[in-house]
């Protein structure tokens, strides 16, 4: 049985490796240049067109949407009607919006974040007994749907590649791990 060449193995790992992060610098320099050039777009439209785009762009690059807009999005997707927190929370859950980043149980912070909303974008009202809002901002015409599995569907249709929208939203954005710089060893002084 021949022996294993580690230093030969690790040799060609390291230069793929170097070679996928070259790769890797280079698509985030087009994807940043693309999300640029989109946002800037975005700014071109009126204002109450804006909110569904941006979303859209946010899901697909990964973004946080954070409770409040994930409830402005609840709230729009059925403006005619009263939602309780309740509701609010049951349907944040539909679209399994993650709570994880929340200290307080999801139905406190869904009712705290409901209570924040401006008068211009939420009505409130006691409907026995028990608070519900109803949305009265800007048409939810031109907001997509908030459920991922349909964006990533009308995305494949209309850009004909597999969507980068897969996973849940997230309450907070994802970070990468910065791992520990190895400690230096210090070095015995070379003796004669």
């Amino acid at each position: 049985m021949t022996p294993i060449d580690y230093v030969t193995l690790l040799n060609a790992a390291f230069k793929d490796y170097a070679t996928l992060i070259t790769e890797r610098g280079e698509l985030d320099l087009k994807l940043a240049q693309r999300e640029q050039f989109i946002r800037a777009t975005v700014n071109m439209l009126p204002e109450d067109e804006r909110p569904g785009w941006e979303f859209a762009l946010d899901a697909l690059g990964g973004e946080s949407v954070g409770l409040s807009q994930a409830i402005r999005n609840v709230l729009q997707s059925a403006p005619q009607e009263f939602h309780t927190a309740t509701e609010v929370r049951k349907a944040l859950e539909r679209i399994n919006f993650n709570f994880e980043g929340y200290t307080t149980n999801p139905l406190a912070s869904v009712h705290a974040a409901l209570k924040r909303l401006k008068p211009d974008e939420a009505k409130m009202e006691k409907i026995d007994g028990v608070m519900a809002w109803r949305w009265v901002g800007p048409s939810p015409s031109t907001i997509p749907p908030v459920i991922p599995g349909t964006l990533a569907k009308a995305f494949e249709a209309m850009y004909g590649v597999r969507s980068p929208v897969s996973r849940p939203i997230r309450a907070h954005r994802h970070r990468r791990k910065v791992l520990p710089t190895r400690p230096q060893v210090p070095t015995e002084p070379n003796r004669k």
